[in-house]
């Protein structure tokens, strides 16, 4: 199986669960979804150059990769310690060969010692400075090279943490409030816009009559309620929501209502202004038009110096060789990475963040990556995902269950 679960809703991906622990033949699966990954006795991971094969389920493949980690981390720091007193006693070593050389030079001037042994002195002193120097260079060369090697085996989220500042909100403070909300598709296009995952910053209400028929009269037209029962719910600075159902059951369309792009047909709805991010599976915020170094630039509303934005840009792990690559070819784990440089360029700490669907086409690292931002993040989430593992990770206390 590659990817089952990719498009899956909840109870879809509940079903295959109870499949797989009751399959008893082979079974072969490709996959990121780390509940599924749970329920499998062995796992191999793919590498550059090799296999890696694990005896255990994704927790077991987990404590493993954590406990390899931290074993690299501590070789590179004692590598690291090494190389420092390497290029301390080099640097000392010099010192004191140079103020022997000096003490010798004028100790035999002051003996009469004539020019042309002084010189002949000099360079023998030289070339025994310069080969200790090398000597001492080579060791600290060697030191850097295995420092280096195994930094490049250690693992992209260890490297890379994004911290965003807190909310300009205080928390708790009341941002939208709900009360027996309901919403109505004309029935000729509610399959289309319901079953759609929408751009949340689009404005359409998904109703689209034809502009040459005459046909169609207000009064005729059918409407069917969204959710068979009305939606109350309130929402709170800090608050970190789930909005859960199956597909097609109107979660986008209730991200609409809450941000302010759409009204409710039935109840209230009030909400105070904050801003967000919404970040769909296919980060939608990045522009496939643009390089990844014009991304950059399209986001830096506070003019930093451009060598300001080429170091944002590789700590987020896209080096000079890649700027001029197109947005369009990146996958999904590197748009991802890219959106979350782009806020840091533009300083752009949200009150909340949207997450819809957003691990759906990241590799695990990515998910780990995703999953320690929206972790270490102080402010408001609401997300749509299919992904319990996720959703326990980031922290989720409440849940809107639609019907």
């Amino acid at each position: 199986m590659d990817e089952p679960t990719n498009h899956l809703d909840s109870s879809g991906r509940q079903r295959l669960y109870d499949w797989v622990e009751k399959y008893r033949s082979t079974l072969l699966v490709v996959s990121h979804d780390r509940t599924l990954l749970n329920l499998l006795p062995e796992i191999c991971e793919l590498e550059k150059h090799q296999i890696n094969y694990y005896g255990g389920n994704y927790e077991f493949y987990k404590e493993q990769k954590t406990l390899m980690q931290e074993a690299l981390q501590q070789r590179i720091e004692e590598k690291e310690k090494a190389l420092r007193i390497a290029r301390k006693v080099a640097r000392e070593t010099a010192e004191r060969r140079d103020k022997q050389n000096v003490r010798g030079e004028k100790s035999n001037i002051k003996k009469g010692v004539p020019r042309i042994v002084l010189n002949a002195l000099q360079g023998k002193s030289e070339k025994s400075t310069s080969k200790l120097t090398g000597v001492h260079q080579e060791k600290a060369e060697k030191l850097t090279n295995e420092r280096n090697q195994l930094r490049g085996s250690l693992s992209p989220t260890a490297a890379l943490k994004t911290d965003f500042n807190s909310s300009s909100l205080h928390t708790g403070k009341i941002l939208v409030t709900a009360k027996e909300i309901n919403f109505s598709y004309h029935s000729n296009s509610i399959n289309n816009d319901i079953l759609t995952n929408d751009e949340i910053n689009s404005s359409d209400t998904g109703y689209h009559p034809n502009p040459n028929s005459n046909d169609i009269q207000e009064n005729s037209i059918s409407k069917q309620q969204l959710w068979q029962a009305p939606v109350s719910f309130q929402l709170k600075s800090g608050d970190r929501f789930r909005i859960e159902g199956a597909n097609g059951s109107g979660k986008t369309t209730l991200l609409k209502l809450i941000t302010g792009q759409l009204q409710p047909q039935e109840g209230t709805l009030t909400r105070t202004d904050f801003s967000y991010v919404y970040l769909n599976q296919e980060y939608s915020i990045i522009d496939d038009r643009n390089s990844i170094l014009e991304q950059a630039y399209a986001f830096n509303s506070r003019n930093l110096p451009e060598h300001e934005i080429k170091i944002i840009l590789h700590r987020y792990l896209f080096p000079a060789s890649e700027w001029d690559k197109s947005c369009r070819k990146l996958s999904g784990g590197e748009k991802m990475r890219l959106a979350f440089c782009c806020l840091m360029i533009s300083n752009n700490t949200p009150d909340m963040f949207i997450l819809d669907e957003p691990t759906n086409n990241l590799d695990i690292q990515s998910i780990e990556i995703i999953t320690a931002t929206i972790k270490n993040y102080a402010g408001t989430v609401i997300a749509i995902s299919h992904d319990n593992y996720f959703i326990q990770e980031i922290g989720v206390e409440q849940c809107i269950l639609l019907s």
